[in-house]
Parts: structure tokens; C-alpha cells; sequence
């Protein structure tokens, strides 16, 4: 079982790194020329400036799949140790939120995508800043366990 909660905190570290790259990357505006390489994700994408194929990438590549995979691994691990007590679930609360805003973050680069210019530097910024304060308080809860 100690595998799987190494397992469950690599996603999660990954998860965490990668989610926050991607706002953080819309405000510093990365832009490039589109070419072979990237003709693939631009099409994808169906815009041409090449504006969020990096962030795209670091969102569909990294950071979904480590996501699905931190949870996989936790709910296992809940599973499997049937611990049930109030951090644990304030904790799946968090949780649930990160995956929120998880999913603003993909609505967030799908509209810049269809206005073909990057997400506003607020929006970048309050969502970044809500993921780093729910990944604090995640963190915290988990090494504190109040209760146990």
C-alpha cells in the first residue's frame, strides 16, 4: 500500500505543478510561429496564432492525466484504508474543488481559443492564486489530520 500512496502523491505534485503552469503561461502571453510541429494542436485548436498550443499541451498532456490519476490512486487509497473522518472529508471537499477549477482553467483556454488572444491577466491570476490557496489549505489539512 505504500506504492500506491507514492503513487498518489507523484500525480499529485504533477497535477498540482502543471495546473498552475498553465495560467501562468497565458500571462506571460507565450506566443510562437506555428509550424510543422505544431500544425497538429493547431488544428486541433482551430486557430492559427498559435497562442495557447503550450498551454493546451501542458493542460491535455500533464495535467488532466495526472489529475485523473491522483484521484484514481486517493480513492483507492481510501478504499483500501476505509478511513472516514472529518479531515478526510473536508479534504475530498478541496478536492472536488480543485477539480473546479480544473475545469475553469480548460473553459478559460477554450474561449481564448475561439477569441484567438489569451485569457484577461485577472482571470490568469484569480485562478491561479484560488488553485494555490485550495492546494495550501489540501497540504495543510493532510499534515495537520485535526482530529486524529
Amino acid at each position: 500500500m505504500l506504492w500506491l500512496l507514492g503513487l498518489h502523491i507523484v500525480a499529485l505534485l504533477c497535477w498540482c505543478a502543471a495546473i498552475l503552469c498553465v495560467p501562468m503561461l497565458w500571462q506571460e502571453g507565450v506566443h510562437f510561429d506555428t509550424g510543422d510541429a505544431t500544425a497538429g494542436a493547431v488544428r486541433e485548436s482551430r486557430h492559427d496564432s498559435g497562442a495557447t498550443v503550450i498551454p493546451r499541451r501542458v493542460f491535455t498532456w500533464l495535467a488532466t492525466p495526472a489529475a485523473l490519476l491522483a484521484i484514481a490512486s486517493g480513492t483507492a487509497l481510501f478504499l483500501l484504508m476505509g478511513t472516514v473522518q472529518g479531515w478526510l472529508l473536508l479534504k475530498l471537499v478541496l478536492v472536488v474543488m480543485l477539480v473546479g477549477a480544473h475545469i475553469a482553467a480548460g473553459l478559460l483556454m477554450l474561449r481564448a481559443e475561439r477569441s484567438d488572444k489569451a485569457p484577461p491577466r485577472y482571470a490568469a491570476a484569480g485562478l491561479s492564486l484560488l488553485m494555490l490557496g485550495i492546494m495550501t489549505l489540501i497540504f495543510c489539512l493532510v499534515l495537520a489530520k485535526p482530529g486524529t
